[in-house]
């Protein structure tokens, strides 16, 4: 009950189209792309500022795939 829907709708808004958290090639976020980090700079942002405490971002491993165009 003490969730606040437009707040959170705000931040989902954000970063579906705001382009500077998108992937400027692709216009996707793919993991461990520079449009992730800003992304995940964002919402840690938003967390301090909301009172969380001790936000922090942890690395992890991520398994990625390409597609090549071959001819």
């Amino acid at each position: 009950k003490k969730a606040d829907k437009d707040f959170a709708w705000d931040i989902t808004e954000t970063l579906s189209y705001d382009e500077k958290y998108w992937d400027s090639k692709s216009g996707f976020r793919t993991g461990g792309s520079d449009a992730e980090h800003k992304a995940a700079d964002y919402i840690a942002g938003v967390f301090e500022e909301i009172g969380l405490e001790d936000v922090q971002k942890e690395p992890f491993s991520l398994d990625k795939w390409r597609s090549e165009e071959r001819r």
